[in-house]
């Protein structure tokens, strides 16, 4: 068993107080009193550290609203992809559609009602895409021309073949 000293517990001065600050010391706190008052400080902090706006700055401008990409077809109302989210699906369909036939009409005239409806069959994001894309949309219209072409050569063979064997 351990002895009890006679020495009288060892009380820092203040600075070691100080310095020690975060560390486990023994001695006595200092007494918080209302009249203690806190002095100034003899730091001078620049302007950007406290944030402070000079008197004569302009006021900030405040950040614009990011423009969502909108599909613009003459004559008809800006579409963006918010707009058409707001839409049930076939209505959806349908904005699209209006937008895709009359720049199909002025590749194709005679086809634009079957590329339209052969178009409608993609998702309807990508479809925004290729509106927002006209060189994305020329190559994607010309696939469906090829399309429909190989179709009605394989169609009329097919009919050709039909109808020598019926004879």
């Amino acid at each position: 068993m351990r002895q009890a000293s006679t020495q009288a517990p060892r009380v820092p001065n203040h600075t070691q107080r100080v310095a020690n600050i975060g560390t486990q010391t023994v001695g006595t706190r200092a007494p918080s009193s209302p009249t203690f008052s806190r002095t100034i400080s003899q730091y001078k902090y620049s302007p950007a550290v406290r944030n402070v706006q000079p008197l004569g700055a302009p006021t900030p401008v405040p950040v614009q609203q990011v423009m969502e990409p909108a599909v613009h077809i003459h004559g008809q109302e800006p579409l963006t992809a918010s707009m058409l989210a707001a839409a049930p699906l076939p209505e959806q369909k349908q904005m699209l559609g209006e937008r895709l036939y009359p720049l199909i009409h002025a590749m194709h005239p005679s086809l634009a009602g079957k590329i339209t409806g052969m178009l409608l069959e993609i998702d309807n994001s990508e479809l925004l895409l290729l509106l927002e894309s006209p060189e994305s949309l020329h190559s994607k219209i010309e696939e469906a021309v090829a399309v429909l072409q190989a179709h009605q050569i394989s169609e009329s063979t097919h009919k050709n073949s039909s109808a020598a064997f019926l004879q």
